[in-house]
Formats: C-alpha cells, sequence, structure tokens
C-alpha cells in the first residue's frame, strides 16, 4: 500500500505565488547595473584626481560595487571591483603623488583591488545567504507546504492588488 503525503497540496500553488519566490535578474537588468556601477566607478576616479592625493577616496569606491552585487550579481561585481581599482590607479598616478619608486603606484592598486574582491565576495555571500533565509521562511521544513509567513505576503500582495 502506497502512502501519500500530506504535502501535496505544496505543489499546486500559482504562478502568482511562484512569482513570489527570488528570482535571478536578467540579462539586460545586469548590463544595466554594471554599466552603471563601471560609470559610478570612473565618476569617483576623476573626483579623486580632483580633490588631489591629499584626500583618500578608497572608502567611496565601495558604492559603485556594492550596487552592481546588491541588484545584479557577485561575478559583474568582480568587474566593478577592477574598474574601481583601475580608476584608482590611474588617480593615483594623475593626482601628483610622488612615490620613491613606480611599482609602489601598483602595489597600491593591487592591494586596493584584493580589498575590493574581498567586499565583492563577502556581500555576495551575504546576499546568498539572505536570499535562502527568505525561501525556508516561506516553507515549512518538515512537509514543504507553504508557511504562513508565505500565505500572509501573499495576502499583502492582494490587497495591495485589490485597493488599486
Amino acid at each position: 500500500m502506497t502512502r501519500v503525503r500530506a504535502s501535496t497540496p505544496a505543489l499546486c500553488y500559482t504562478d502568482r505565488m511562484k512569482a513570489m519566490m527570488v528570482k535571478p535578474a536578467s540579462g539586460w537588468r545586469n548590463l544595466l547595473w554594471t554599466g552603471l556601477g563601471v560609470i559610478v566607478a570612473i565618476l569617483l576616479g576623476v573626483i579623486d584626481v580632483l580633490a588631489g592625493h591629499e584626500l583618500a577616496f578608497s572608502l567611496f569606491y565601495l558604492f559603485p560595487i556594492a550596487l552592481v552585487v546588491w541588484n545584479a550579481d557577485g561575478r559583474l561585481g568582480l568587474i566593478v571591483s577592477a574598474a574601481s581599482a583601475i580608476a584608482w590607479f590611474l588617480a593615483d598616478v594623475t593626482s601628483g603623488t610622488a612615490y620613491s619608486t613606480p611599482s609602489i603606484y601598483l602595489w597600491n592598486t593591487i592591494i586596493a583591488l584584493g580589498f575590493f574582491i574581498i567586499v565583492t565576495a563577502l556581500l555576495a555571500a551575504f546576499i546568498d545567504a539572505y536570499t535562502t533565509n527568505l525561501k525556508l521562511l516561506r516553507t515549512d521544513f518538515v512537509s514543504g507546504a507553504m508557511s504562513a509567513r508565505f500565505f500572509y505576503e501573499h495576502a499583502q500582495i492582494e490587497i495591495a492588488r485589490s485597493k488599486r
């Protein structure tokens, strides 16, 4: 005798409920966010040059990286990390900073790139854990059925839709 699990209703939720689950972003959206991140990194490099070598802008270079990682993807954040490191290098060279040897420019840029990559990896891991937790909060661990939180979120969406 075959037993049917009680969680079969969880398999019958509508497409609208599926749409509430976190989905990966589309290609065009990722491209848009990456382009915006690179442009912001370049603008920060220009501002860094105009401010001179006495003011440090390292913290501000994290803004476009975080923007892309949060809205697009961690791998695309690596592209913006590289763009930020290149903007940093060019700002360092053109702002009039004088070092004892030219290799210090390269060393500072590699250190900045390493810092940007670490922040990118940490933020991507945080977003992945956050997304996983959201998915786990919406389903019951034992039965696989949708949880009360999922139905509450769905009810809020339907209430907002009915007010239009």
